[in-house]
């Protein structure tokens, strides 16, 4: 009834205004926890709190030298086992499965967001991957 009022007095913009105004809602950020994948103990950060992130943007580093350590060798397996003209499907498979650990010591954002909380600090162990988080992330809508 008040708007109907307004628009005959020729308020018309500033109904609209207020009207579009009182119907805007900031869009509520959805907290993401993001977990290492493998135990381990944290080698470094590459985020603070408060950082604005992209999805896949590298967040921490496990410690990785024996991951490493481990593709070398799978690597240099397939190499032998490729000279000695042997059946390299599983030297292959070695070789991929030691590429696949390597990469999860790269804690990886899964969404696009701001660095909420860091929940440990470098040089700290997980033991537990799925029940400790690493950080926080608020989505951006």
């Amino acid at each position: 009834m008040k708007r109907i009022c307004l628009i005959a007095l020729g308020i018309t913009a500033v109904v609209v205004m207020l009207v579009a105004g009182a119907a805007r809602r900031a869009p509520a950020r959805e907290r993401v926890s993001v977990n290492a994948q493998l135990a381990g103990k944290v080698k470094a950060f590459r985020v603070q709190e408060g950082q604005t992130v992209r999805q896949g943007q590298i967040l921490a580093i496990l410690e990785n030298d024996a991951y490493a350590a481990e593709c070398a060798a799978a690597v240099a397996n397939l190499k032998q086992t490729h000279q000695a003209k042997g059946d390299v499907s599983q030297a292959r498979a070695r070789v991929d499965q030691a590429y696949e650990a390597w990469y999860k010591t790269f804690v990886r954002a899964p969404v696009s967001g701001v660095v909420a909380k860091r929940h440990v600090r470098p040089g700290e162990s997980i033991a537990s991957p799925a029940a400790t988080p690493l950080v926080t992330i608020a989505s951006q809508p």
